[in-house]
């Protein structure tokens, strides 16, 4: 008769408790994960929402100059979602580069004078800005990834700038132009109206005069 055995008997146990357990924490985990992943989601969804009910607005901070910031307000709760860090941007002058805005911002004869300023979308911070100074009271053209702008040159006159994606300018014009004018891409080229009141056709790359249109 078998009185006793060596093996303990606990053989089998340890092992199914340990798998239990093991279970039992995988299972935890699973459930964080998930919940993390739900409130990751709410989270976005909360975002799209928010950006579906948005609208890009110029609020002008500034009623004797009439300078402005950009701001994105929720059209249902009219809160605001977030705003430009510069708030001396002129109105009419800022044009949608799809994900970026670029306007002109500041004023000729203050530190730092008027500049182009790119501004991202996705957090309206300015990410760059021209070495350049520009008329203020010019318009913007954004044609073929570069933006087009009147620019000061000697004795006042305004000459049209080509600037690059990074705003760094890349050719100017010898024509000297009317800043007040709006420019147009068209006529194989850049149209910017002169001094005179004929309109110069210009080189896209390098802004030389292609042709004048005198209507």
């Amino acid at each position: 008769m078998l009185l006793h055995s060596d093996v303990p008997l606990t053989t089998g146990v340890e092992p199914l408790a340990l798998a239990a357990k093991k279970a039992e924490v995988a299972q935890e985990r699973a459930a964080i994960t998930q919940d993390q992943k739900t409130v990751i989601a709410a989270q976005v969804a909360a975002q799209s929402a928010a950006a579906a009910a948005g609208v890009y607005l110029i609020q002008i901070v500034d009623p004797t100059t009439h300078l402005g910031r950009i701001v994105f307000v929720d059209t249902g709760s009219g809160d605001l979602i977030r705003a430009s860090r510069v708030n001396a941007i002129h109105p009419r002058s800022l044009v949608d580069d799809g994900s970026s805005f670029v306007g002109i911002a500041g004023l000729a004869g203050r530190p730092g004078g008027a500049r182009l300023v790119r501004f991202d979308k996705t957090s309206l911070q300015d990410v760059a800005d021209s070495s350049a100074e520009v008329f203020p009271e010019g318009t913007i053209l954004s044609s073929g990834g570069a933006f087009y702008a009147p620019v000061p040159g000697s004795g006042g006159a305004l000459y049209l700038a080509r600037f690059d994606a990074s705003l760094k300018e890349t050719a100017r014009s010898n024509v000297e132009v009317e800043g007040y004018a709006v420019l147009a891409a068209g006529a194989g080229g850049i149209i910017a109206q002169e001094k005179s009141g004929a309109f110069a056709v210009l080189r896209a790359d390098s802004l030389e005069l292609v042709k004048e249109l005198k209507p």
